[in-house]
């Protein structure tokens, strides 16, 4: 599925969520260099141990 970055970001998180994904440890972010990639995993905190 293609789809805005916004709208993949709530999908995101919502699967975090799910997973119970809470702290940065248990999260990698690959990406293809692409800043939107970059800037949705910092908009989600995905990598802010918390």
């Amino acid at each position: 599925m293609v789809e805005e970055a916004d709208r993949f970001g709530g999908r995101l998180r919502a699967e975090a969520d799910r997973l119970g994904v809470t702290t940065a440890g248990a999260v990698t972010v690959l990406g293809d260099g692409a800043e939107w990639i970059w800037n949705l995993a910092a908009e989600q905190a995905l990598w802010v141990a918390a």
